[in-house]
């Protein structure tokens, strides 16, 4: 928000600068009331929890600036936010199942004591197995784990959505932009990513474009 704050500020005083002018959208002429931000900063959804957006989208969202003009009329036709909140709860539901079930089948860590004991993979029963054992054991493992976090930005992803915090608007023509404001992971991109820069780019991604 600080950011988005200079941003303004810069703008407004007409110098040059390509950063200020990439995040012209994003930027805030003035601070917001104190209701603003403490609802900004607790939304559960958003800041706590990720994808963290812009304070700029959370304000639209909560006062329909995205959707409707000055007189309450909507900018377009308004989408359906079934599927779109939907979706993101099977997937959540479905990461839930997979870390719960298969995270058990192949835990990383001991079971018992996973703070003291020695992790399961650095066991001596476990080092004696074949390399091919111990590399698709940790495979599914690690993929288990990552599935934590899929579970927790899907689930946010479809509650913002629910009340049109993901939903991107309209274009000039009044044609729907999409729902990709709350989206933070691309699941099915990360896991066949084929390099630490497609890794990158996918993981986590409102914050990766800060």
């Amino acid at each position: 928000m600080a950011y988005n704050l200079y941003d303004a500020e810069v703008l407004a005083s007409g110098v040059e600068n390509r950063a200020a002018k990439k995040c012209e959208q994003y930027s805030l002429p003035k601070l917001p009331n104190i209701l603003e931000y403490l609802g900004y900063t607790f939304a559960f959804s958003c800041v706590l929890s990720g994808p963290s957006f812009e304070f700029t989208l959370y304000k639209q969202a909560c006062d329909g600036t995205h959707m409707y003009d000055k007189s309450g009329k909507p900018l377009g036709k308004l989408p359906s936010r079934f599927w779109p909140t939907l979706f993101p709860l099977l997937k959540s539901l479905g990461c839930m199942a997979f870390f719960v079930v298969v995270g058990g089948a192949f835990p990383l860590l001991d079971t018992v004591d996973p703070q003291k004991n020695i992790p399961t993979i650095l066991t001596d029963e476990f080092l004696a197995k074949p390399w091919i054992y111990r590399y698709c054991y940790q495979w599914v493992g690690l993929m288990a784990i990552r599935c934590k976090y899929y579970l927790a930005w899907t689930s946010s992803e479809g509650a913002n959505n629910l009340w049109y915090a993901g939903f991107d608007g309209f274009d000039e023509k009044g044609n729907a932009l999409g729902w990709t404001t709350a989206n933070n992971m691309n699941i099915l991109g990360f896991e066949t990513g084929e390099n630490i820069q497609a890794l990158s780019k996918e993981w986590n991604t409102k914050t990766s474009v800060w």
